[in-house]
């Protein structure tokens, strides 16, 4: 008996080991696993604040982007109005024609032959210079003034940010003033007009 009495201690020491090691296992394991769980939330809070980054990144890209589209829009406006400003075209002319102190005779408005005729070659399905969306409206333009001045109307009339072709120009010599030119431009200005 008494073998088995020195043993019991002992035999009570490992048991008590044993409890406890299973309670620190038990402890230990709802731990381990809060701490992954808390791991796998923090990973995926960082994706998802490297997601909402990106997206805000893209998002200042595009504010930017449509920014700059603004910007082109009116200066696009400026080139390709959306009406046909008839006012601020005859306004080109007579400030290129000012600046080439050319003598501006008559400005008649020729829109309604010039569209017509861009009409009847799109229904006879002709090839035309001109897109679908855009519209020209004209004028004839008939001025006096020496040669040099001419050329000078042209080239500011050129310097317009207006999109526009001279279509003819016919000079012809005044019998009287041998150093003075008649001349009669045909312009067509253009305007953006969707759906027409």
């Amino acid at each position: 008996m008494t073998k088995q009495s020195l043993n019991l201690p002992y035999l009570i020491l490992s048991g008590l080991i044993i409890v406890a090691i299973f309670m620190v296992f038990l402890a230990y394991v709802p731990a381990v696993q809060r701490i992954n769980n808390i791991r796998q939330q923090i990973s995926d809070i960082q994706t998802q604040a490297a997601q909402k980054q990106e997206f805000l990144q893209t998002v200042d890209a595009k504010k930017s982007f449509l920014a700059d589209q603004q910007i082109h829009e009116k200066e696009l406006n400026v080139v390709l109005p959306t009406d046909d400003q008839m006012e601020d075209a005859l306004r080109i002319i007579d400030r290129a024609a000012a600046t080439a102190q050319v003598s501006v005779e008559s400005v008649s408005d020729t829109s309604t032959s010039v569209q017509n005729s861009l009409r009847s070659r799109r229904v006879r399905a002709e090839d035309t210079d001109i897109p679908a969306d855009v519209l020209p409206f004209g004028f004839n333009v008939k001025t006096a003034g020496t040669y040099q001045q001419i050329r000078t109307l042209l080239d500011e009339l050129y310097k317009s940010a207006r999109i526009f072709d001279v279509a003819t120009l016919t000079l012809s010599r005044d019998k009287n003033q041998l150093d003075s030119l008649s001349t009669e431009l045909a312009i067509r200005f253009y305007s953006y007009q969707p759906g027409q």
